[in-house]
């Protein structure tokens, strides 16, 4: 159970209609439905029951929202004790480099005493830290042909989405001791033949079947965490790829705040000759969240 069910509950409560509170909450009616049906699972009792007239409590379902309104606003005082005390960043952004880099160089550029916080995970999992309120802020990275998906995916949250790279473009990393580090470049078909590092999650692993083409390799190693994929990497027997984005288009010139920092710990970064793998970058957040300060500052930091 989470918040998110909670606050769907709640609003299904007051509206009395599964489709009024669906259209209030931003999603779908089925992923409505869907969300209260796995609540009664795990409570192992209805909450709702349909009328005539559309949708009404049952008397377990009665004391459930009177307790489940308790919870969310003692939630909503929680934050703002947050807000109140601190004015630092909750951030939950995918594996990169780049984004580490950056959100490192802003705090000190800003000269600012806050307490920031940026934690590195998949896609899916930066959407539920945002849904669950343990971030405010969200930095997703995807395939442009996997947009869709993932609006669908953000709005049956209640999410927003913003754009903030068009392009990412992707390379490959190796140590000073593989053997492809003398290069000018790599082919995909090379990398195969390597044994290649990843992140665990999901979406990174969705990447690597449909672009890598590595479902069948018998020499991924998939790790959680940033010391993980960098132990590997510097161990000189993996391969792997990072993302940079580039501004102003495809033209313009890479943005280098992640490779400096790369090259800088003994990393080689190596074009990828025989494809263009293009990622695209969007920010998320709750529907209705303001940007603090802070935040839209980092944002603008970023572009």
């Amino acid at each position: 159970m989470t918040f998110r069910h909670l606050e769907c509950a709640i609003e299904i409560a007051r509206c009395g209609s599964m489709n009024r509170a669906a259209s209030d909450l931003g999603v779908s009616q089925p992923y409505l439905s869907g969300i209260i049906k796995s609540l009664e699972e795990e409570l192992g009792y209805e909450i709702f029951i349909r009328t005539k007239t559309g949708i009404a409590l049952t008397e377990n379902g009665s004391e459930f929202i009177n307790r489940a309104r308790v919870i969310m606003e003692e939630l909503k005082a929680i934050n703002s004790i947050g807000i109140q005390r601190s004015k630092g960043l909750r951030v939950a952004a995918y594996y990169s480099t780049f984004f580490m880099r950056r959100f490192l160089d802003f705090r000190t550029e800003s000269n600012e005493d806050a307490d920031d916080v940026l934690r590195e995970m998949g896609n899916f999992e930066i959407m539920d830290a945002v849904v669950n309120r343990e971030s405010s802020l969200g930095i997703i990275v995807f395939p442009g042909e996997k947009r869709e998906k993932y609006f669908e995916r953000l709005q049956d949250l209640g999410l927003n989405h913003f754009l903030l790279y068009d392009f990412v473009l992707l390379y490959a990393v190796v140590s000073a001791r593989h053997p492809l580090a003398s290069r000018q470049s790599v082919t995909i078909s090379e990398m195969r033949t390597y044994p290649y590092v990843a992140y665990a999650d999901e979406s990174s692993q969705s990447f690597l079947a449909t672009h890598i083409g590595l479902t069948e390799h018998n020499r991924v190693l998939r790790v959680s965490d940033r010391a993980g994929f960098n132990d590997a990497i510097m161990s000189g027997n993996y391969l792997s790829v990072l993302s940079n984005p580039i501004l102003g288009g495809k033209s313009a010139k890479t943005v280098t705040a992640g490779f400096d920092a790369l090259e800088e710990d003994g990393f080689i970064v190596l074009p990828i000759s025989d494809a263009e793998l293009y990622l695209e970058a969007h920010y998320i957040t709750s529907r209705g969240y303001k940007l603090t300060d802070r935040e839209k500052a980092f944002i603008k930091y970023l572009m």
